[in-house]
């Protein structure tokens, strides 16, 4: 079990923290009778049980509220920011990278924070109008898809953790994809102790091979969530290579991956150790952002206030005093605690996992903001800015020792808080500036590799003077490339079901009108058509079809005979004039549901497509 846990905790093996005057190792999350409270309310419970479990425990911690469980210590680091000049140089030694990336990143099953954090700086940079090798992307963001847990990679198994990029049994065992330490002991422990969450695939690139699934049992109690910190590094990736991604079979892909990633963190149950739920959050409110859809702003909010919201030490009302409890901060152990942000916990009090928290709270406010949601956009500023800035506190002073552990998050935080929040809204942060370069000058910027090329990328975009731009807006952009206009119009058809296919027709007031003509699965050669008619925004359709039956050719045929049967519901995603993506389900016996990738075979005269 010790070993299965650890399985989230993979990069703890990185390195050593210097040792700091304080460590608090004692009820790191209250007594364990509390810390199983909070688990099983975090798991089964309301927002107000959460809280009320956390608050018991927070009680017992007292005056160690926000006193880690570790030893770490400060150095005198440079805190000036590099010349432009210099960190031209430093970005251009990540894009240098890309070359012998695959290598390293695509020889064995990929893992979200190495591959995908790699990749996800240098789609970042891509989608914002600089360039990065386009194949070392493709080949590591190919191998992450081939990780991600369908239904298909089990034919007739229920995939229970759909979506996750699960962890390949080969990180276990001799060889050259051997991961040592708690990677490689972790996995093995899952497959052994729990081979529930050991499947093996049956398709794509590692067909044969068993891969852990998900961290989740409830008989025998299994709740980790540490498969969280992977997955979404991978799974915020795959909506930046959506949107940058100039390919447009790879662009559909790459958001049906994101998509997927997203049910899976709908899914997975928030857990007492914040930074992994802190990873869903921010996961979640990416993809709120970018699609607009309701259910991941729904459970977006639900893990918020069902984990990270009640884990902050607040002090909205400004009287020195730890909201909902008597203890004064003044009065805390720990000077890091002393000012409100910190996460109360001795484990997430330790400050690379609480930059995790503080970002993950900093993209939670600029997924509402964003979507206009005023009330949850103000609210999580206010812990955003806490956070930030008791980590900036901290940090800004002497910043953190040299080679501590996990460090390498730390200005992942501080890049995404200055160049998304602060610079948009105008704020002056110094202390995050402080604290952001006393780790890069450490040797992060000139470092590629995992997670320091997508902090190197934000902080090369920012000194371009580059502004950042919201998922919606960029996706909005994005889609208005696409024809909004009688292009799309004409007869489509997979090439590979040549013999059946769909007229087209975009009409006037932002409707469309679709024609499938196919076969009725009962009766083979028998021709049917299907009708369906519904909103189309320029890049989406979706309207329900029926099926026509009942009258007769020629002088027989009688209106009044017509039948126009419920069919089910169709939908076709446009990722250009010349490409889409037809989606059905049926309602009708025999047809069924399933995905066709079309391309344009004929268009309207005067409107010509130019893909």
């Amino acid at each position: 079990m010790r070993a299965l846990i650890s399985l989230g905790l993979l990069w703890h093996a990185l390195g050593h923290a210097q040792p700091a005057p304080l460590v608090c190792t004692a009820n790191r999350y209250g007594t364990a009778a509390q810390a199983t409270a909070i688990e099983l309310a975090m798991l089964q419970g309301t927002a107000a049980e959460v809280t009320a479990a956390i608050r018991a425990a927070q009680t017992t911690r007292g005056v160690e509220l926000g006193c880690a469980e570790l030893a770490y210590g400060y150095g005198a680091n440079d805190l000036a920011a590099p010349s432009q000049t210099a960190l031209r140089a430093q970005w251009q030694l990540h894009v240098d990278s890309a070359a012998a990336a695959p290598s390293v990143y695509d020889a064995c099953p990929g893992l979200g924070r190495a591959g995908g954090a790699y990749a996800l700086g240098g789609w970042l940079a891509v989608g914002f109008g600089r360039t990065f090798d386009a194949a070392a992307l493709q080949a590591i963001s190919a191998n992450l898809l081939e990780t991600q847990y369908l239904a298909s990679r089990t034919p007739g198994r229920q995939a229970t953790w759909t979506g996750l990029f699960g962890y390949a049994e080969r990180l276990s065992q001799p060889g050259s994809c051997f991961v040592a330490g708690v990677v490689g002991e972790g996995v093995a422990a899952a497959c052994s102790t729990a081979p529930q969450l050991c499947v093996t695939y049956q398709s794509g690139r590692f067909a044969n091979e068993r891969f852990v699934v998900g961290d989740y049992v409830v008989d025998p109690p299994i709740r980790d969530g540490g498969a969280a910190f992977d997955h979404s590094w991978a799974g915020v990736m795959f909506i930046e290579a959506a949107l940058a991604s100039s390919d447009p079979a790879l662009r559909e892909r790459y958001r049906r991956a994101a998509l997927a990633a997203g049910e899976f963190a709908l899914a997975e149950p928030p857990v007492r150790n914040h930074n992994y739920t802190a990873k869903l959050i921010w996961l979640l409110a990416a993809l709120y952002d970018w699609t607009g859809e309701l259910r991941f702003r729904d459970g977006l909010i639900d893990k918020l206030e069902r984990n990270l919201l009640p884990a902050v030490l607040m002090d909205d009302n400004g009287d020195g005093v730890i909201d909902g409890l008597t203890v004064r901060f003044a009065d805390l152990a720990a000077p890091a605690a002393r000012v409100p942000g910190r996460v109360w916990d001795a484990h997430n009090a330790l400050p690379w996992y609480h930059a995790m928290n503080s970002w993950a709270m900093v993209e939670a406010h600029l997924a509402f903001k964003s979507r206009g949601d005023s009330e949850w956009a103000a609210r999580t500023r206010r812990y955003a800015l806490a956070m930030m800035d008791n980590l900036g506190t901290e940090l800004g002073q002497s910043g953190l020792a040299q080679g501590s552990t996990g460090s390498s998050q730390i200005p992942f935080a501080f890049a995404t808080a200055l160049w998304k929040l602060a610079d948009a809204e105008g704020l002056s942060r110094p202390a995050w500036e402080r604290g952001l370069w006393s780790v890069w000058n450490q040797g992060l910027g000139s470092a590629p590799g995992d997670n320091k090329t997508a902090t190197a990328a934000m902080v090369y975009l920012r000194s371009e003077g580059i502004r950042h731009q919201s998922y919606a807006v960029r996706e909005l952009k994005r889609s208005s490339q696409l024809p909004t206009d009688g292009r799309v119009s004409g007869a489509w058809y997979d090439p590979a079901r040549d013999g059946e296919g769909l007229l087209v027709l975009a009409v006037e007031g932002g409707q469309m009108l679709v024609t499938w003509y196919t076969y009725d699965p009962a009766d083979p050669g028998k021709q049917v058509w299907l009708l369906a008619t519904g909103a189309f925004d320029g890049a989406r359709f979706q309207g329900n079809a029926v099926l026509t039956r009942g009258t007769r050719f020629g002088a027989l045929f009688n209106p009044l005979s017509v039948e126009r049967v419920p069919w089910g519901t169709l939908s076709l995603e446009f990722s250009s004039c010349a490409r889409a993506t037809l989606t059905y389900s049926s309602t009708i016996a025999g047809y069924g549901g399933g995905e066709r990738t079309l391309q344009q075979l004929a268009g309207t005269r005067g409107l010509a497509c130019v893909p």
